[in-house]
């Protein structure tokens, strides 16, 4: 068996497999379109009853790929979103990471760009025009070398648990080593009211 160059993860809960299902096709077609089928990998858990730091932690040990990334299941990627990181990787295994920018919106309002970068050394935010963009060192939505993510495991807690497992990251990863995608956004965070995480607590 082929080893994948890229594994997907993806942590749901029971009263989010719709929202799941939805983004699972998305990514088959994606990876049907690009006959991806043997490169990339798409692993999935709704376990009940552990935190979302654990659920990532053990996605993460059952990946097989050399790179991983999380896609929340209430999020959407581009329609590009697998042959451009893959055509970054080219079968090559020599990165570190890939940077990407991104939309948030609350609700379907307010789109804010944010930017994922091993660039950027801590978490932050500036000012462009009359528009706030969000800066971020590379985290588990980036695509990264997965030895990384193991050594760097994720807080056994279900909010806020990126934010410590980033800056662990940051440590290992050589920024010399890494690639922004900067032509499209990538990642679409939604954050919707009831729904995500961070509103329900």
């Amino acid at each position: 068996m082929t080893t994948p160059l890229l594994s997907i993860l993806i942590c749901t809960l029971p009263d989010r497999r719709a929202l799941a299902a939805d983004l699972l096709t998305d990514l088959d077609r994606q990876i049907t379109a690009g006959s991806y089928q043997e490169a990339v990998e798409l692993l999935i858990s709704d376990k009940e009853g552990v935190s979302i730091g654990a659920k990532r932690n053990a996605l993460v040990g059952a990946a097989n790929g050399h790179y991983s990334a999380f896609i929340d299941d209430d999020d959407r990627v581009a329609d590009t979103y697998i042959s451009d990181h893959m055509r970054l990787l080219d079968g090559d295994t020599h990165l570190d990471g890939i940077g990407f920018y991104g939309i948030m919106t609350k609700d379907g309002r307010n789109p804010t760009k944010f930017i994922h970068s091993a660039r950027f050394q801590h978490w932050g935010q500036r000012t462009v025009g009359r528009d706030i963009e969000y800066l971020r060192t590379l985290n588990h939505w980036n695509v990264v070398r997965n030895e990384f993510r193991k050594l760097a495991p994720f807080e056994d807690i279900s909010m806020g648990e990126d934010h410590k497992q980033s800056d662990l990251m940051r440590s290992l990863i050589n920024p010399v080593l890494t690639i922004d995608l900067t032509h499209a956004p990538m990642y679409f965070y939604q954050v919707r009211t009831g729904i995500s995480i961070t509103t329900l607590n």
